[in-house]
């Protein structure tokens, strides 16, 4: 009887040690939008079945254009959009139009995420809608919910609270978008 009261304190006062100990995180950073960008980096895709990666450049200027290159600098296709349409023009194909770019992006890299989203997470300034699931010490998104897309902050350009993300992974169940910005510059 001793040894089972004593097994009963013990389990107590281990329970009582292993209690959560409140961790210290920083509040978002605000971060403001800008309305035009452009940016160069490289796309890696999967849609559960099949993987695509390429080389990308965006021009994202009140209209939007994405290049895909081939591992050695060649134009895959290109997808130019505005407030009309979008057109994909590739290599020996003749353009398709479509009435969103989305639709586009999916016949380019298989998946096609809500592209006014990708505007914001790409610049970790999550939208009035988007959940901040977890930020990290600078107050920087390192993980957050979107849309019903997941969007993970791997790793930013430098130690500031306001530098650009380098390496974000975007996905809704088995879809999934890697991207990695080399190059990043804001329009005036």
């Amino acid at each position: 009887m001793r040894w089972q009261a004593w097994g009963v304190a013990a389990a107590a006062a281990l329970g009582a040690g292993c209690a959560q100990i409140p961790v210290e995180t920083a509040p978002l950073v605000v971060r403001e939008r800008v309305s035009e960008f452009e940016m160069a980096g490289r796309v890696a895709a999967n849609d559960g079945t099949q993987s695509v990666s390429a080389g990308v450049e965006w021009w994202h200027r009140g209209t939007d254009e994405w290049r895909f290159l081939s591992p050695i600098g060649q134009v895959l296709a290109t997808i130019e959009a505005g407030p009309t349409g979008a057109v994909l023009k590739s290599a020996g194909r003749a353009p398709v139009v479509a009435r969103s770019a989305e639709e586009l992006m999916g016949r380019v890299i298989g998946v096609a995420p809500p592209l006014d989203g990708v505007v914001a997470w790409v610049q970790a300034a999550p939208r009035d809608r988007a959940v901040v699931r977890e930020v990290d010490e600078r107050g920087r998104p390192l993980r957050m919910v979107d849309a019903g897309w997941v969007v993970e902050y791997l790793e930013y350009a430098g130690d500031g609270p306001l530098d650009r993300p380098r390496r974000l992974e975007i996905s809704q169940g088995d879809a999934r978008l890697r991207l990695v910005i080399d190059d990043w510059r804001s329009l005036p």
